[in-house]
């Protein structure tokens, strides 16, 4: 019994060591007699626990996804509608991004260490999916998603996320993730992005009513918040005002 228990410790311990060094080094870069180091065990105990490098890294793939699942599964079960839910998803995971080195772990390893395209998924993709399945199902009194735009949703997720997991990994503020993401969630429930988005390519003869009066992207994307106003849609784009002018 006592040497059932020091053997899962060491496990554990083995475990943990791992998802450090892949989260900092990822999976060609960690190595095995730093995790030993860092465990305060010896390679022969690691071997014993994890015959190869990735078995030892699938093991912390299970612990990141099982931790990620652990976590999401309450979201998941309280009702509210899809795309809600898909918001609240991804502001868990950056806050679990923010404080669990394991999470951070499996997802760098779902796209270094793959067998399959199905590997490559990280462990929250079927939560994800099951929400966008929820949304489908859902009129708001305008119309349901369609297929094509589920997907595209699963993609900006997805997006969003690589880019919160690369600031996290990089050494971001505590908590900063987690408010950035909410901000670009904000801005892009902003209806006139949304029109210029959606909107067809401006023609050559309609642009001087288009410089007076669309909303373009770029100018959304120079502010911070979304206009509410034609006037504040206006902005400087002579060389002193440009960002690239002093280069």
């Amino acid at each position: 019994m006592v040497r059932q228990l020091r053997a899962e410790q060491t496990r554990h311990a083995l475990i943990a060591a791992a998802a450090a060094e892949f989260d900092r080094h990822g999976y060609a870069g960690t190595s095995l007699s730093r995790i030993c180091r860092t465990a305060g065990t010896t390679m022969g105990a690691l071997t014993f626990h994890f015959p190869t490098k990735c078995d030892l890294a699938e093991a912390v793939r299970a612990a990141g996804d099982t931790a990620t699942l652990t976590a999401l599964r309450p979201l998941a079960a309280i009702p509210r509608p899809g795309i809600q839910a898909v918001v609240d998803l991804t502001l868990e995971l950056a806050q679990l991004l923010e404080r669990d080195v394991t999470v951070r772990a499996a997802g760098r390893l779902a796209q270094e260490v793959t067998a399959g395209p199905e590997q490559r998924d990280a462990g929250w993709v079927p939560v994800l999916r099951d929400l966008l399945e929820r949304a489908r199902a859902e009129v708001d009194g305008i119309r349901v998603p369609c297929d094509g735009e589920l997907r595209d949703m699963e993609l900006l997720v997805a997006y969003l996320m690589a880019g919160a997991e690369a600031s996290v990994r990089s050494g971001a503020e505590g908590g900063s993730v987690s408010r950035e993401l909410r901000a670009l969630w904000a801005f892009l429930a902003c209806d006139k992005l949304h029109a210029a988005l959606t909107a067809g390519p401006v023609l050559a003869a309609d642009s001087a009513h288009a410089a007076d009066s669309a909303f373009t992207v770029d100018s959304a994307l120079t502010r911070d918040v979304c206009p509410t106003e034609d006037s504040a849609l206006a902005t400087d784009h002579s060389p002193a005002g440009h960002p690239d002018s002093t280069r």
